[in-house]
């Protein structure tokens, strides 16, 4: 759990700690229109050099992300869930689609909201930026400015992976 989204943003989107973070995109989304969360971008890479990425703005998707934690009357100091989600090296590789899918399908069994197009639940992002895995961002309060449970969130993310 942590209390920065757009610092969780950033690194997702960064170039990691192996540099191993190619082409980040969102996947999927509490809502279905997710090409407009993308961060837009302010300058364009290339001037430092190979692998230099395009600075980004992620003040939209980090006040989309944060709205519902503002409506609170009694704010939790961590609201941030962090979820990696991983395919097994024997697995195919799944398309964008599948990966949302998979997120979506995650947040309902973690019981932190119905998946895409739901405007009651937690609001969520999936990134990519690797073929076998994606994270999974949640801000832990209900659309409607309530808290979500997170009580056992380890055995609800573990059931959610099976």
């Amino acid at each position: 759990m942590g209390a920065d989204v757009g610092g969780l943003l950033r690194y997702l989107y960064g170039p990691g700690d192996h540099n191993d973070h190619k082409n980040p995109h969102i996947v999927g989304a509490w809502r279905p229109d997710t090409e407009t969360l993308e961060p837009k971008v302010l300058a364009a890479a290339g001037r430092a050099g190979k692998g230099e990425r395009p600075l980004l703005d992620f003040r939209d998707l980090t006040h989309r992300l944060k709205a519902a934690h503002e409506l609170m009357t009694s704010p939790r100091e961590k609201y941030v869930m962090h979820v990696p989600l991983s395919s097994a090296p024997e697995d195919p590789i799944l398309s964008d689609e599948q990966w949302a899918d998979v997120a979506a399908t995650t947040v309902k069994r973690m019981g932190l909201g119905e998946g895409i197009g739901d405007d009651e639940g937690c609001r969520w992002v999936a990134i990519r930026h690797d073929d076998r895995h994606v994270h999974l961002v949640v801000t832990l309060a209900r659309q409607d400015g309530k808290r979500a449970s997170i009580d056992n969130n380890y055995d609800r993310i573990k059931d959610a992976c099976h």
